[in-house]
């Protein structure tokens, strides 16, 4: 009976995605007519994605510690283990573009729009990932902030365990003087996991927006550091919430 609770759920769940998409593509569309309506459209994806999580009865739990500067924009990169964590990210006050994987073109109607407004990558070809960097700095250059999940993609095999970080995002963030924003999702891996399988069980997600780290006085020979500090500041933010992981680390490093 659990099952099908959740099946019922699920579908409930891939509805209103759907739904609310469906209500407001006009809108997307209309905006995206112009490059100078754009940032409108970015905003528009916020409202989409609070109406979907708030319809969905899983409103999130925000914990903002980021102090985020008017007129400022910002990189935001995230642990990744769900597609939850896109959508949640509808919470930042501020126009943000996307990174996302290019099978999410492929998705009707929403395809279209992603590949409209957000940037998309090949993770399996070199080529690809280097014109991200591209259009991310041209995105961070129009002022909008970007999103980018460093793991590159969604890799664990063991969730919420951390695969290792990748240095794109962080020598871009050098690169514009952007200050980078650490983002923790402790849950959404048992909310929606990052499968094939579409599931969703009823628990409100948390975010958790971390202190921004300011960029301006960093070379791009810093960006392994910057990248192991991000690393680290989410990891210990999941290891308050799963101790389990502490102590999986601990014994492999001894």
């Amino acid at each position: 009976m659990k099952k099908i609770g959740i099946r019922i759920y699920s579908t409930y769940g891939l509805l209103i995605f759907a739904g609310v998409l469906l209500l407001l593509y006009p809108f997307f569309l209309l905006l995206m007519l112009r490059k100078s309506w754009e940032k409108y459209a970015l905003f528009l994806n916020q409202i989409w994605a609070r109406a979907f999580l708030t319809l969905s009865f899983i409103p999130p739990i925000i914990d903002w510690r980021a102090q985020l500067k008017p007129g400022q924009n910002y990189l935001l990169v995230g642990n990744h283990t769900s597609f939850l964590d896109i959508v949640l990210m509808g919470y930042v006050p501020k126009p943000c573009v996307f990174v996302g994987k290019m099978a999410l073109t492929k998705v009707p109607v929403f395809g279209y729009m992603f590949r409209k407004l957000h940037i998309t990558v090949d993770r399996h070809s070199a080529r690809s990932r280097y014109q991200v960097l591209l259009q991310g700095a041209e995105a961070l250059d129009k002022g909008n902030s970007l999103v980018m999940f460093p793991e590159g993609g969604i890799r664990s095999e063991s969730p919420p365990e951390l695969t290792s970080f990748r240095n794109g995002a962080f020598k871009l963030a050098i690169e514009k003087k952007v200050p980078i924003i650490p983002v923790t999702y402790p849950h959404n891996w048992k909310i929606q996991p990052g499968n094939h399988k579409m599931l969703m069980y009823p628990q409100r997600p948390r975010v958790i927006f971390h202190e921004a780290i300011e960029t301006k006085e960093m070379t791009v020979q810093d960006a392994d550091a910057l990248r192991d500090r991000v690393f680290q500041i989410i990891e210990e933010e999941l290891f308050i919430y799963y101790p389990y992981l502490a102590k999986k680390k601990q014994y492999h490093e001894n």
